[in-house]
């Protein structure tokens, strides 16, 4: 079975998504003001000092792509085709196998995306620093459904060794 992942099934109404790209322009408009000013403070006596208010093309173009690779990277990062059958649940190049399955947490929630179902063959520490995990929103229909059935996929795990 394949699904179709929408920001939708994450929570995200479209007042949410409008304040986090506000959040986001937000944090690029910021950011070279405050590192020139702790520049400012750490080298006082530099040849390049300027006021931090003071932008160069050269920064104004730097945070302007930063800020549409930001924004495009996490607009495409919410889409995606989740697929599951009876021995692995995938997206994209990452799959979980049947028996394989070492990390599966429920998230709760949070800023960035909402409630969701985490799965990896790898452990705790990989998943937390290299990712490589496995995101079933609970916003989708199925979610409970998907959720016993990579339940039971750990306890398999768990016995056969």
């Amino acid at each position: 079975m394949t699904y179709e992942i929408t920001p939708e099934h994450f929570g995200f109404s479209q007042w949410r998504k409008v304040l986090l790209a506000i959040g986001l322009l937000a944090c690029f408009t910021l950011v070279p003001p405050f590192l020139k000013w702790i520049t400012n403070l750490l080298w006082p006596s530099s040849s390049w000092v300027s006021p931090p208010w003071h932008w160069t093309e050269r920064e104004i173009l730097t945070d302007v792509l930063m800020f549409v690779f930001f924004a495009f990277w996490w607009s495409s990062e919410n889409y995606y085709s989740l697929g599951i059958d009876d021995n692995s649940i995938r997206v994209g190049g990452r799959v979980v196998r049947k028996g394989h399955v070492r990390y599966l947490r429920e998230i709760h929630g949070g800023l960035a995306k909402g409630p969701r179902l985490v799965l990896s063959e790898h452990g705790r520490l990989w998943v937390q620093f290299l990712g490589g995990v496995v995101v079933v929103p609970k916003g989708l229909p199925e979610y409970e459904q998907i959720k016993a059935q990579v339940s039971t996929w750990v306890v398999d795990a768990a016995t056969s060794y």
